[in-house]
């Protein structure tokens, strides 16, 4: 067996693996993971939406909040598949950066940095989005960031940061379907504090909101592990 070192994908999510665990645990640091966990809310919200409008729906309102939770108010459209987009939308599109070749990552960061400094206008012009002014603010340093090194970077800086996007997106998305399940499995109420994709899915199909959040969380693990196992057998001759 022989491992293709610093030219094979594998290295760079390694890599990033790391950079994404250290600054989530320093204190001061850790503002700089800040706009690529919010990243994932966009990814988040904006699948509800995707899916709502190609199922027929329509996107009434989109709202992100600086604390990385958000809504998305649809009418019409497959409620279920709406519901489920969220969080599995997140957990492939993760999968999806994870498993892209590196040797793509300048464009792939432009493409990424393009879209994030235009999803947050696209919001605010056709879906009425609310955005808190720090949000704006980090969004805008997220997608300018994410553009200049696509197009300004040495490829194996970019390299570095294509797969830190992805690693964030994927931690972020598996986290956040931990607190779901939790909140799933001590939330009997229908105060709005138990409010969740899941209890929209559960009102939907009447099976309870955990059976959901365990569900979406074993596709979120499904989808990033085979990604991963991808790039491991792509990187390991």
């Amino acid at each position: 067996m022989r491992i293709r070192g610093a030219n094979s994908d594998l290295f760079y999510v390694i890599v990033a693996s790391l950079l994404a665990v250290v600054l989530s645990h320093l204190p001061i640091l850790d503002v700089l993971a800040y706009p690529f966990k919010l990243f994932a809310t966009f990814v988040h919200e904006w699948s509800h939406a995707i899916v709502a409008i190609v199922t027929g729906g329509q996107v009434t309102g989109l709202k992100i909040n600086a604390d990385f939770s958000g809504e998305t108010d649809t009418i019409n459209g497959w409620g279920l598949l709406i519901a489920s987009a969220g969080y599995t939308g997140a957990a492939i599109w993760g999968a999806l950066l994870l498993l892209a070749p590196t040797r793509f990552s300048n464009r792939i960061l432009v493409g990424i940095g393009a879209v994030s400094l235009l999803m947050p206008i696209i919001g605010q012009l056709f879906f009425g989005t609310s955005f808190p002014t720090n949000t704006w603010v980090w969004t805008a340093v997220f997608g300018g960031v994410s553009l200049l090194v696509g197009l300004r970077a040495s490829p194996r800086i970019a390299r570095v940061f294509h797969q830190f996007v992805a690693v964030e997106l994927c931690f972020t998305t598996l986290d956040s379907i931990r607190y779901l399940t939790w909140l799933s499995a001590n939330c009997t109420t229908s105060s709005p504090a138990c409010h969740s994709d899941a209890m929209n899915a559960a009102n939907a199909t009447h099976i309870g909101s955990l059976f959901w959040s365990i569900l979406w969380g074993v596709i979120a693990v499904l989808a990033i592990g085979f990604a991963a196992w991808r790039v491991i057998r792509r990187s390991v001759a």
